[in-house]
């Protein structure tokens, strides 16, 4: 597939995330961090842009303690304009184990535990509730094993995020949009367990990358909650080393 090609799909991925849903959306993956280290004093920053909302920051940090252990955190935060008006935040601390694959070491495996915590607010701007307002906060832990190539100028990885999402603290002003009511909606199909795969793709010089990545969610048990089914980013990769 030629470069072109390559960027032309990307593109209209990108198109239908941004139009997949009319409903509140009560969850959207925020972007994998993906570092790929391979030996201690590494340090890597991402920041991107989430498809999905008019604005959506993320920031993404990660430092190798040691020559196979870890650190990471991450930042996101949304506004989302229109009939459904939406902001949050979500934060999130990590760390687990890497490793380069002996005698390949631009092969890297890597996995991760994840604790985050959020904030989610919806306001329905609609002729029929005009002033319905929906506020949660949310509790996401994680594990993360990704598997990834890494090469001085491009590199590639697959992630298989597992979580556990649980919304609490869940309140409102008149949370109706059309005949359901947002309250019972998120109480009956909470403590979601999800996984959430995606493919990152780094290209650019050694110190500084441009970084693709697009992802899904799927539920590991049936549940009804309006969530972003897929999801991509487009942002910055910085890599450092102390060494």
């Amino acid at each position: 597939m030629t470069l072109q090609k390559t960027a032309i799909c990307i593109s209209l991925l990108f198109v239908s995330i941004m139009f997949q849903s009319c409903n509140p959306v009560f969850y959207c993956p925020t972007p994998r961090n993906v570092p790929l280290f391979s030996e201690k004093g590494e340090f890597t920053t991402n920041l991107s842009q989430s498809s999905e909302f008019d604005l959506g920051l993320d920031a993404q940090y990660a430092y190798a303690l040691t020559d196979n252990v870890g650190l990471m955190a991450n930042l996101s935060f949304y506004n989302l304009s229109g009939d459904i008006r939406g902001k949050g935040y979500l934060y999130e601390l990590g760390s687990g184990y890497f490793m380069p694959i002996k005698d390949l070491d631009y092969l890297i495996l890597e996995a991760y535990g994840l604790i985050g915590f959020g904030d989610m607010e919806l306001k329905f701007l609609t002729e029929e509730h005009a002033n319905g307002l929906f506020n949660s906060n949310i509790l996401r832990l994680g594990i993360q094993p990704s598997f990834g190539f890494k090469h001085k100028y491009f590199s590639a990885a697959i992630t298989a995020r597992l979580v556990y999402l649980n919304h609490f603290k869940i309140r409102g002003e008149n949370p109706v949009f059309y005949d359901l009511n947002l309250i019972d909606h998120v109480q009956a199909n909470n403590n979601n367990f999800l996984f959430e795969p995606a493919l990152t793709l780094r290209a650019g010089l050694e110190n500084i990358k441009l970084q693709v990545q697009l992802g899904a969610a799927l539920f590991m048990k049936k549940s009804d909650l309006y969530i972003y089914e897929s999801s991509g980013s487009i942002g910055v990769h910085f890599y450092f080393n102390r060494k």
